[in-house]
């Protein structure tokens, strides 16, 4: 790996990230190589996330994000097609996705120069609107983390009925739903009591948010599954909605009797590694640290 791109977030002043980005470009041409850098687009500004990702495919042989686990995963949805390894070196708050930190930067360069890392690839979810008439009124979506459905009202609770495959599983009223896969095991998935998973297997994790029931638990559904859900109104005016959000950058609004349709992505995101910690390691010391 020769020419290597650093993404960092956007509109960043922070003066340690800018002197961060030297060093790592420094250290990059000490070892013989090519470092290219760019600020990371928003996703909503399509035309501009289409130009940063067709430079880098036509520059670089892998790419290395710089920030914390939101830059890392946003990275992903800019890299999705283009078949490039990433990695992430975190500047940012405790991460579960950036193993490596300003201090370890002259550890991994020559490596990710010399070609001595793995590629660990991690499964990606995709996700599409359907309207009433069943046809999809979205493009499909790629989340590295999670789908996540919640009320746009927080006074109000949603009637949800879910379907794996044309199957119903179950109905119930709560919050919302987290789809997630095994790299999002340890983001809001955490957080709502859902089970840790490790990232290189290809599962579906569905994890309610705050059911009003006894009997609805959350499931590890298997990666060739379909799920759906749809959002069931509880007044006479059917004035619900809810908001859907893919991997926390991009948005948008499900009705009632509308279906969203969630199901593994026959994309990945190539993830660079460079040490043998296992997962479980990986977690105890990252739990650790956040205490």
């Amino acid at each position: 790996m020769k020419r290597i791109f650093l993404i960092y977030n956007k509109g960043a002043e922070d003066d340690n990230l800018r002197g961060a980005i030297e060093k790592i470009a420094k250290e990059i041409e000490k070892h013989g190589g090519e470092a290219f850098s760019a600020e990371l687009p928003m996703i909503s500004d399509e035309e501009e996330v289409k130009r940063v990702g067709d430079l880098i495919a036509q520059k670089a042989d892998g790419v290395i994000s710089v920030g914390g686990d939101g830059t890392l995963i946003r990275t992903s949805q800019l890299l999705v097609e283009r078949n490039l390894p990433v990695t992430g070196i975190n500047y940012g708050h405790l991460g579960y996705l950036c193993d490596y930190d300003e201090n370890t930067v002259t550890e991994i360069i020559p490596r990710l120069i010399a070609d001595d890392f793995e590629i660990e690839e991690r499964m990606m979810l995709s996700a599409r609107l359907c309207g009433r008439d069943g046809k999809p009124v979205t493009s499909r979506m790629r989340a590295l983390n999670d789908v996540v459905i919640s009320s746009t009202n927080t006074q109000q609770v949603l009637h949800m009925e879910v379907c794996v495959g044309n199957q119903p599983l179950y109905e119930f009223t709560g919050d919302g739903m987290i789809f997630a896969t095994p790299t999002g095991s340890t983001a809001y998935n955490l957080s709502a009591n859902g089970p840790l998973v490790d990232p290189k297997t290809r599962l579906i994790l569905m994890t309610p948010l705050n059911p009003h029931t006894l009997s609805t638990r959350g499931m590890v559904l298997d990666a060739s599954d379909e799920m759906s859900l749809t959002i069931h109104s509880r007044k006479k005016d059917g004035t619900e909605t809810a908001r859907v959000s893919i991997d926390g950058t991009k948005s948008f609004t499900l009705h009632t009797d509308e279906k969203l349709q969630v199901r593994a992505s026959h994309v990945t995101t190539r993830m660079i590694k460079l040490n043998n910690m296992s997962f479980l390691e990986r977690i105890r010391r990252k739990m650790q640290r956040s205490y």
